[in-house]
């Protein structure tokens, strides 16, 4: 129960002004129970968990609907960010900077095989991010490649 618990509850409950909103609860819990056949439960730990950290996690919520974690998948840097962006837009989310993100990303639970990383892509040293795709779009040109810090002209 603990101190804060209200311990005149019953009393505030079963006054007549209450006790008819009490009642179509009731009613709406048996009808319920009438259709299904069946007690209705809320959601599993799990669940609730997994929403929890949705709601609380922009960059967890990004992750979980809108990228494939895999070791063979690579995103550049500027089209992780610019999809996570459209995605908090669009669920009314809040969104942070770059940087931010960045730092986000992989501090993530689910992303401990994400990194930062680099590769030529026609010409031209892209950075990005190994292991993560994203899920409704192609994955990056097939000519990308690795990238090493020997092919840095100095």
């Amino acid at each position: 129960m603990g101190s804060t618990a209200d311990k005149g509850i019953l009393k505030k409950l079963t006054k007549n002004g209450e006790l008819s909103g009490l009642l179509n609860v009731a009613l709406t819990g048996l009808e319920r129970l009438r259709q299904n056949q069946d007690f209705t439960y809320a959601a599993s730990p799990d669940e609730v968990a997994e929403l929890y950290l949705k709601a609380s996690d922009p960059v967890y919520a990004f992750l979980t609907e809108m990228c494939v974690i895999k070791p063979e998948h690579w995103t550049s840097k500027a089209n992780l960010y610019e999809a996570y962006k459209s995605f908090s837009l669009a669920h009314k989310l809040p969104t942070i900077g770059k940087e931010a993100f960045g730092r986000a990303l992989k501090n993530s639970v689910i992303a401990s095989g994400i990194s930062p990383d680099r590769r030529r892509i026609q010409g031209e040293l892209t950075y990005g991010w190994r292991g993560v795709g994203l899920a409704d779009l192609e994955e990056e040109p097939e000519y990308a490649e690795d990238f090493d810090d020997d092919d840095l002209l100095f």
